[in-house]
């Protein structure tokens, strides 16, 4: 494929910018498939000051190939999102305030909460994250701290209608 879904927040600056879809291990230069970004796509209601619909895609100049493209979660998959479930969040972000980012792709597994919960601790209704072989979300931000659950990290649900439209309108062009 040649999009690459991901948070609208952090589009900025992206045109031109190299992507390497792949890597697991930053120091490993021959790992991966190096493309250019050559459009991105910003969800039209996306408010960086509440970080409402905050959901983008990119699209690389040249189509990636060998790598199975991640399922987007459906409208009707809602119990992916039942709390308590457990997910597995993915990326290269800090384990504990304070640290550095990791050179290889981390994974942790993290228990949906509901957003009656979100509400209490955030003023705001948030969603949860992504599955095994479905995304579910796309990291969005929060106030939370590494290793404490106080305040959990919020995700854009990408199987609100609105942000999986949008999803699939711009995958498309």
């Amino acid at each position: 494929g040649d999009s690459v879904l991901t948070a609208a927040h952090c589009l900025d600056n992206s045109i031109g910018a190299r992507v390497i879809v792949g890597r697991t291990d930053l120091r490993q230069r021959n790992q991966g498939q190096v493309r250019v970004a050559s459009r991105r796509f910003i969800h039209p209601r996306f408010d960086p000051s509440t970080g409402a619909y905050d959901a983008g895609v990119l699209k690389l100049a040249s189509a990636v190939t060998g790598i199975e493209p991640i399922k987007v979660a459906t409208t009707s998959q809602n119990n992916l999102e039942k709390p308590g479930r457990i997910l597995t969040v993915a990326g290269w972000g800090v384990t504990k305030p304070k640290g550095t980012p990791a050179t290889f792709m981390r994974a942790a597994s993290v228990p949906v909460v509901s957003d009656a919960r979100a509400e209490r601790v955030y003023d705001a209704v948030y969603g949860p994250l992504g599955g095994r072989s479905t995304q579910v979300g796309i990291v969005s931000g929060g106030r939370h701290k590494c290793g404490t659950s106080r305040y959990p990290p919020v995700f854009t649900e990408v199987n609100n209608p609105e942000i999986r439209n949008f999803i699939l309108w711009a995958a498309k062009r």
